[in-house]
């Protein structure tokens, strides 16, 4: 519960993951942020991070970011033939593109019929938990005050999750 008169942070980043259905082949992870030059960036180089990393004013994954994502997956599946399961949420545009086919899931069965809900992204979350506690205890250990994941060291705790993640 907040300190009366102090506002509970809100920040947050969303996480697109892509992978085939049995995790064997995992793309970089797309990463979304309000700011697209936060404190935690003073020396960073964006194009240097080993995600996709955005910030649209909203904060949300938009029509033109998932555009351009899907236009990039598709060169990087040439010459192959590749189904996407995507839900309907109104970023997810239907571009016509030679070598992957979009199906959208129906309205409201995202959570049953998607394959990468009960086995990737539910693996991608047990593997995040624990590196966040890792992160903690790391904290901790070094005495630091501080115990706020920044949007660099939220970055790095997706990334090494994503990179435990196994078939």
């Amino acid at each position: 519960m907040p300190l009366s008169g102090k506002k509970k942070d809100q920040s947050r980043i969303s996480i697109g993951l892509c992978s085939k259905m049995d995790g064997t082949e995992k793309l970089d992870l797309i990463v979304i942020n309000k700011s697209l030059n936060p404190r935690c960036f003073k020396a960073i180089d964006v194009s240097k991070l080993p995600v996709h990393f955005h910030a649209p004013a909203k904060a949300w994954m938009t029509g033109g970011i998932f555009a351009n994502w899907l236009k990039a997956f598709n060169l990087k599946m040439s010459g192959r033939n590749v189904l996407l399961l995507l839900n309907n949420a109104t970023s997810h545009v239907n571009l016509e593109i030679s070598n992957v086919h979009i199906h959208f899931l129906p309205p409201n069965t995202t959570s049953h019929l998607q394959p990468m809900d009960a086995g990737i992204i539910r693996n991608f979350k047990l593997k995040y938990k624990a590196q966040f506690v890792q992160w903690l205890l790391d904290m901790v250990t070094a005495g630091t005050q501080n115990k706020k994941l920044d949007v660099l060291s939220a970055i790095r705790v997706v990334v090494k999750s994503w990179a435990e993640v196994r078939p």
